[in-house]
């Protein structure tokens, strides 16, 4: 399953840092246009995915190991299988 994202707790991070300037208002209604890490987790793990592939994060994230598990947090207590951040031009066989 590959499916968008968005981390409730980086959200509400980046919110408190900038506020309701266009940086912080471009956050703001993330669950209008994504599913939430945990809710996509609950997705998969309901139909019996193998593989979840998280895609178009918001916030966008480095791919850093420390940082990527950080966005994840808290999804393989809802969630069994394989999690991946997806990145850009990344080949999923």
């Amino acid at each position: 399953l590959i499916h968008e994202s968005y981390s409730t707790k980086w959200n509400e991070r980046v919110e408190e840092i900038y506020g309701n300037s266009d940086t912080g208002r471009g956050f703001k209604g993330a669950e209008y246009k994504h599913t939430s890490t945990l809710e996509a987790a609950k997705i998969a793990e309901d139909a019996d995915v193998k593989h979840l592939v998280l895609t178009h994060h918001i916030p966008s994230i480095t791919p850093e190991p420390s940082l990527e598990k950080s966005y994840i947090e808290g999804m393989s207590d809802i969630y069994s299988g394989k999690i991946t951040m997806g990145r850009d031009l990344m080949m999923i066989s």
